[in-house]
């Protein structure tokens, strides 16, 4: 199944342009041409955490340049009243790590176009056409992070 395009305009792509933040709107349209991890998370605390041991495994690997991961906050999804915090923090995170792509939803867009569950974390792994090869809501399991590593990442294999 492909991945249904959408447009996020009011945010969007966090940019780091000569240390300062700005924003673009974002096209799902720009995944292709390359493997994707994206990972959709509501604006949480718990949600970060969810998704640790996948990242750390695609650290742990130095994830090759060859597949991308891709990140999109809902901020709609985040605490009445935290909204800023979850701003500030991907602020610092894009100015931590500015290569990672970040993007803030601010509205929920992708969760409403993909029928994702509220508030949860959602991994999925995008072939270079746009076609999902893998989804899942929820925490991954060791075995689920390594189908992601190896899908992404074809000749990587995770560690034991």
């Amino acid at each position: 199944m492909a991945l249904p395009a959408i447009k996020i305009e009011d945010k969007g792509e966090v940019l780091l342009k000569q240390r300062q933040i700005d924003y673009a709107p974002w096209h799902s349209t720009s995944l292709q041409g390359r493997k994707v991890v994206l990972q959709y998370l509501p604006a949480t605390l718990s949600s970060s955490k969810t998704n640790m041991p996948l990242i750390d495994t695609l650290y742990q690997l130095e994830y090759p340049h060859s597949c991308r991961t891709v990140n999109i906050v809902n901020i709609g999804d985040s605490l009445w009243g935290t909204e800023f915090i979850a701003e500030h923090e991907l602020r610092r995170h894009k100015k931590r790590t500015p290569l990672c792509s970040i993007i803030q939803d601010q509205n929920g867009n992708g969760k409403q176009r993909w029928s994702l569950p509220d508030n949860t974390a959602t991994t999925m792994v995008i072939n270079e056409t746009g076609v999902i090869e893998f989804i899942h809501s929820g925490e991954l399991s060791r075995e689920q992070i390594d189908l992601v590593v190896r899908l992404s990442s074809p000749g990587i294999s995770p560690a034991p």
